[in-house]
């Protein structure tokens, strides 16, 4: 059982699951609710819809047709991008290539000693920074993310590395590890982690190696394996997608924009009424692609008038803002968020005035930011659809969307809350 089923069971479990689909009743006020995992709407009516051609990854990094139901994310919302890797071949730092080549290889750390399992190269910790790796060539004035898959099998008293070598003329790097942003130096708890590095090239471009090593103080046993490798042209990480043979694998956007594309709902003739003037609460449930630290610009989430700050987004700070086109309410989520973080963003509009709040999945309760005047035209500049990512840059998990004619209570949003996983 997830965290965030074990935190609310209690609370939801009242309501069966003849209610949440739409059985005669339903749950008052409650005019739309969407479910990632298994897509339900109360009451009959308003359908997801899905345009987008082609593949998209999934959690594997398989590509099969989209929407694709990610374990504990939802469905993916990312803009279009491509890994750039040629292929999935890790290569050997000193000389020559090792071996054959699958798509992941070991490495092995005994007693300060660095080995590539295959039998393949063998390196003592003095020259940890030869590694094993992959040479890349990479274009000037652009950024890039590397990312790869590093699964170790216990803590390490040396830090596993990874880094650019040798670093371009001009070019800047940061190091992640699921987002969250680390010095140079890692050492990997045990189970999968998701290492990546950012890459601002502002001068010239060209030939890049980027290594994993090991640290060269102390000795120390264990294993790290890495797989997965991808390269994107983008200041996020995104899901991994497998590389082509000898060519790039394209992934379409899956951000919903103004021409329909992507996720958007229907909006109900009661969901209308509600956005002209009425009362209303909207709430979606995310499972954040990015922290909050990587945030440097409006990113939209739920959106009913298709502009790029839309109903509920995220902004820099750390923030969630919503908008009725002329004034915006915000709310700093404290301590920011991490990478994979589920988050509850809410607006709730009493008609004459607007405010916005969060829950994180150890939450209880909604954290709520100062209310605001609605804008003078009464309305949200309403269209026909909720918009799901209206156009977003940043990638993220969309696991459920909630829509009530009414200002709901804290418990009856966080009630529907655990149906979406």
């Amino acid at each position: 059982m997830s965290v965030a089923k074990s935190i609310f069971k209690p609370i939801f479990k009242s309501y069966s699951r003849r209610a949440i689909a739409g059985s005669e009743g339903g749950i008052p006020g409650l005019l739309s609710l969407w479910n990632a995992k298994t897509p339900t709407v109360c009451p009959v009516g308003p359908q997801i819809q899905t345009s987008v051609a082609g593949n998209q990854p999934d959690a594997s990094g398989n590509m099969v047709p989209w929407p694709v139901n990610h374990p504990g994310r939802g469905v993916m919302v990312q803009p279009a991008y491509s890994n750039l890797l040629q292929n999935s071949k890790f290569e050997g730092a000193v000389s020559g290539t090792p071996g054959a080549a699958p798509t992941n290889w070991a490495v092995v750390l005994t007693g300060g000693t660095l080995t590539v399992a295959g039998p393949l190269l063998t390196f003592s910790a003095a020259v940890a920074r030869e590694g094993i790796g992959q040479s890349l060539s990479v274009l000037a004035n652009t950024t890039y993310i590397y990312t790869v898959d590093a699964v170790c099998d216990g803590n390490l008293a040396v830090a596993d590395i990874i880094y650019p070598v040798p670093l371009p003329s001009g070019a800047t790097s940061t190091y992640y590890v699921d987002g969250v942003g680390q010095t140079v130096g890692y050492k990997p708890s045990s189970g999968s982690r998701v290492l990546a590095v950012k890459m601002v090239i502002a001068g010239t471009g060209g030939t890049v190696s980027f290594r994993f090593g090991a640290g060269t103080s102390g000795a120390a046993t264990g294993t790290v394996t890495i797989s997965n490798p991808q390269l994107v042209a983008s200041p996020y990480q995104m899901p991994y997608a497998a590389s082509g043979a000898g060519a790039t694998t394209s992934v379409t956007s899956t951000a919903s924009t103004s021409g329909g594309n992507g996720l958007a709902i229907p909006l109900s003739a009661a969901m209308i009424a509600a956005l002209s003037g009425g009362a209303f609460t909207a709430a979606a449930l995310v499972e954040m692609g990015v922290s909050s630290a990587q945030v440097t610009a409006p990113a939209n989430i739920l959106s009913v008038n298709d502009v790029a700050a839309g109903l509920i987004f995220a902004d820099s700070g750390g923030k969630l803002k919503c908008t009725d086109g002329t004034n915006t309410a915000e709310v700093t989520v404290t301590g920011g968020w991490a990478r994979t973080d589920e988050l509850l963003p809410v607006v709730q509009c009493d008609g004459a005035t607007f405010r916005t709040g969060y829950a994180k999945n150890t939450f209880t309760a909604i954290t709520w930011g100062s209310a605001v005047a609605v804008g003078a035209d009464g309305d949200w500049n309403v269209v026909t659809h909720e918009r799901i990512g209206l156009n977003s840059v940043i990638p993220f998990g969309i696991q459920q969307t909630q829509f009530w004619g009414k200002s709901a209570s804290e418990a009856e949003v966080l009630k529907v809350q655990g149906y979406a996983i």
